[in-house]
């Protein structure tokens, strides 16, 4: 391991309450990590979608599904992406989905920070596994994490017009666990 790669502390930008019942609160965690092999100073862009059950006390956000050497993944016993057949699913309609927005919606945001960061690259940066999943009243947000500009440099994980992508709840009500859960993010999606 080397000594520089030691050190890493996060600056937290913001907490954002994305979905809030009775039952559950959702929230997207962004920011930027101190490393001291960053050449630029600038850190490397962090964000985090955790689900909070107040009926139960417990936190989660995702979590590998099996040895750790696939994308797989679920989200506490509310979301299950833990065989190749549900994963690609959940792939195939984020890269729909966030195709089509990409179409819609052509602008995105510049970061107060990266006036730059606006030139990135939809086919190339939606296909990485790097993402956080959080909830939101429309649907799953997912958040990519390796936003690239198309220099090659890192660009941060602010929103813009296709990051996160929201896959409605009916979509993936193949991939919902049954529970209290499932139905009031159904029933609220109708």
């Amino acid at each position: 391991m080397r000594v520089d790669m030691i050190h890493r502390s996060v600056y937290q930008n913001i907490v954002e309450v994305t979905y809030l019942s009775d039952r559950i609160v959702s929230t997207l965690e962004t920011g930027v990590t101190d490393t001291d092999s960053n050449v630029n100073g600038g850190g490397m862009p962090y964000a985090r979608g955790t689900t909070m059950d107040l009926t139960t006390q417990k936190m989660f956000d995702i979590e590998s599904c099996g040895d750790g050497t696939t994308p797989f993944f679920r989200i506490g016993p509310y979301f299950d992406f833990c065989t190749a057949g549900k994963y690609q699913a959940f792939h195939d309609l984020r890269i729909r989905r966030g195709k089509a927005l990409s179409q819609t919606k052509p602008s995105i945001r510049r970061h107060r920070a990266d006036p730059f960061c606006d030139d990135l690259d939809y086919e190339r940066d939606m296909q990485s596994d790097s993402f956080t999943v959080y909830l939101t009243p429309a649907g799953q947000a997912v958040h990519a994490k390796d936003l690239r500009r198309t220099k090659g440099d890192r660009c941060t994980v602010e929103r813009n017009s296709f990051n996160p992508v929201i896959l409605p709840y009916r979509d993936l009500e193949a991939f919902m666990k049954v529970g209290p859960l499932k139905d009031e993010l159904l029933t609220a999606a109708r």
